[in-house]
């Protein structure tokens, strides 16, 4: 698996969410979750101040490639945007430079400047940027890419030093903005991505990237849990915002209950689906602990079992399952793949 993390800002539209799955998250009051680009979804306004957030530990790699999508109106100079982490060290960071009318973008290891492209990217406008690095202190590279096209006055660099930590990998990402002055800055994100150089698929660029969410909307084949009310499992697991923790759920105590769903169609993308992430929040109703993984059931009824993962707090955390590749046919993801599987989740011993 390359494709190790997506991220639209759908499923956690308040801070306290975002601090749920996101370590070291720094976030002030004002931080908003507005309507996303292209009329997709949700995105993240910082506040004023001070908005980044990490991700978890991910398998630790040479090489990474990510991208987002930045809608910025005087950002504050000097601020980073996105680093590149070996546990809390930084190796590499992109920093945004206020300019006239806009900014530009270097990427920084330390306090050295590695480049800085020469585009002006315009205040109030969207951009898809992505940077590909390889850590490593002599034979380290950088890219950096601006709506698919390598940023002007920006050259591929290879063999240099990366690695501001002294490692030659890193094993987490940061976005956002970690130094604002108040009241001047208006910085949105969305669609972000993250792939490391391994395997065989998701080992580069994707390009502009849309991130979709889609819904449980009716219930699959299996219902095995027990709802918190009633009886449509769906519409206690379906929030388009975020959880609402103990308001709805599905509850059990047994190992092996399947829950399946299916899934409102996709509306905007048609093609070119690298990859599908399947979110979960789940709980311990007592201390101890349980083990989950999610569940897919293609059209041809062929059942494909994700990844085994400890649940084991009493308040509600975050699990992700992504899925690449079909799991049913070890073939790329298509709308038709989307929009007839069933996915849901399963206890297991």
């Amino acid at each position: 698996m390359t494709n190790v993390w997506l991220e639209g800002f759908e499923l956690f539209q308040s801070i306290a969410a975002m601090q749920d799955i996101y370590t070291n998250t720094t976030f002030d009051a004002g931080v908003t979750f507005p309507a996303g680009r292209n009329g997709v979804g949700i995105c993240i306004k910082a506040g004023p101040t001070n908005s980044t957030f990490r991700t978890p530990g991910l398998a630790a790699h040479a090489s990474w490639y990510q991208g987002f999508a930045i809608n910025a109106t005087n950002p504050e100079d000097g601020s980073k945007i996105l680093q590149i982490l070996d546990g809390s060290n930084e190796q590499l960071a992109l920093v945004v430079n206020d300019v006239s009318g806009g900014y530009t973008i270097s990427v920084k290891r330390g306090a050295a400047t590695i480049q800085t492209s020469t585009a002006t990217l315009v205040d109030g406008q969207w951009y898809y940027v992505e940077l590909g690095a390889t850590i490593n202190t002599s034979t380290g590279s950088v890219e950096l890419k601006i709506n698919q096209s390598t940023a002007a006055g920006f050259a591929a660099i290879t063999g240099i030093n990366t690695a501001n930590a002294g490692t030659n990998t890193a094993d987490r990402m940061a976005l956002g903005l970690d130094a604002q002055a108040a009241g001047t800055t208006s910085v949105y994100l969305d669609d972000w991505y993250i792939n490391n150089g391994a395997g065989s698929v998701n080992n580069t660029y994707w390009g502009d990237t849309i991130l979709v969410p889609i819904y449980p909307d009716t219930d699959g084949d299996s219902s095995q849990w027990t709802p918190s009310t009633g009886s449509d499992h769906s519409d206690l697991v379906d929030e388009p915002t975020e959880a609402d923790d103990d308001t709805t759920y599905v509850e059990t105590a047994s190992d092996g209950d399947v829950d399946l769903f299916e899934y409102t169609n996709l509306s905007v993308v048609s093609s070119d689906i690298f990859s599908v992430m399947i979110h979960t929040e789940a709980k311990l109703l007592a201390a101890g602990s349980r083990n989950i993984r999610a569940v897919h059931t293609h059209t041809d009824t062929t059942v494909s079992n994700g990844t085994t993962v400890a649940v084991n707090d009493t308040a509600y955390k975050s699990y992700r399952q992504v899925w690449e590749l079909n799991p049913a046919t070890g073939l790329e993801w298509t709308a038709a793949d989307i929009d007839g599987a069933q996915i849901g989740f399963e206890t297991v011993p």
